[in-house]
Formats: structure tokens, C-alpha cells, sequence
């Protein structure tokens, strides 16, 4: 899935700016790489995500990844010189998440509190979050 993604992007002249992966493609606890993308993933044998970034996005922003100590949770915090999305807001953070219920289905491996940070500036939270009713 991940290689023809990218595959298809060869076909293309607008790439995206951030592709975000959950479960992604580990062999060696290497990432595939692909020209014109810089990959950030958590510093583990095998990252349960992965963020693709484009270098034209990298040389226009601010790109700080952060890593919660965790496989499964990647932050992006995102700066500019400028107002983004209309406001006065100079920066952003997105978070990407792969969260599975334990046995009981009672815990998650991503606490909410992870998930949704009190930062004061605008933030998009998204993932594979499996949480469902386990009925």
C-alpha cells in the first residue's frame, strides 16, 4: 500500500505536503524513503507511525518532530515567519497516533490525555484510534 501511494505520485505535479502513516512498512527498522519526502518516525525498532514530509514544505516551515517516549505516537510541531490559517497563530502541532484497546477494552494504549494536550494554538489529532464500542 505505502509503495504504490508513493508510486502514484510520480504521476502527479502537486505532491502532498504531510503524509501521515500508521502501521507503517518496517524491514530492519528502516522506513522506505522516497525521493522529494523526509520521513520522521519515533526513535524504536519497529514505529507503529510514520510522517512524510515534502521538501518544499520543509523549506518553507518550521518542522520539529517530537516523540513521547512511546512506538506509537508521533508530534509535528509546525512554525512559520507568517500568520497560518488566517489568524494570528504563527504555529500548530499535529498528532498522529495508532491506539489499540487493551484486553478488556477499558484502556487504551494512547491516553486521551496524549492525544489532546492543552497547548493554546491550534492542533489536528488524527490516527488509526481504533476506539469502538466493543460490543
Amino acid at each position: 500500500m505505502f509503495l504504490s501511494l508513493f508510486e502514484s505520485l510520480k504521476e502527479t505535479t502537486t505532491y502532498p505536503s504531510i503524509v501521515l502513516l500508521q502501521d507503517p512498512p518496517v524491514n530492519r527498522a528502516h522506513l522506505p524513503s522516497f525521493n522529494g519526502f523526509k520521513s520522521f518516525f519515533p526513535p524504536v525498532r519497529k514505529p507503529r507511525v510514520a510522517a512524510y514530509v515534502h521538501i518544499y514544505f520543509l523549506s518553507n516551515y518550521t518542522v520539529l518532530p517530537r516523540f513521547k517516549g512511546v512506538d506509537d505516537v508521533l508530534s509535528l510541531d509546525i512554525s512559520s515567519n507568517e500568520p497560518l490559517f488566517g489568524t494570528s497563530c504563527h504555529s500548530f502541532r499535529i498528532i498522529n497516533a495508532y491506539s489499540t484497546n487493551t484486553v478488556d477494552h477499558r484502556v487504551h494504549s494512547v491516553s486521551p490525555e496524549l492525544l489532546f494536550p492543552d497547548l493554546g494554538l491550534p492542533l489536528l489529532v488524527l490516527g488509526d484510534l481504533n476506539i469502538h464500542n466493543p460490543l
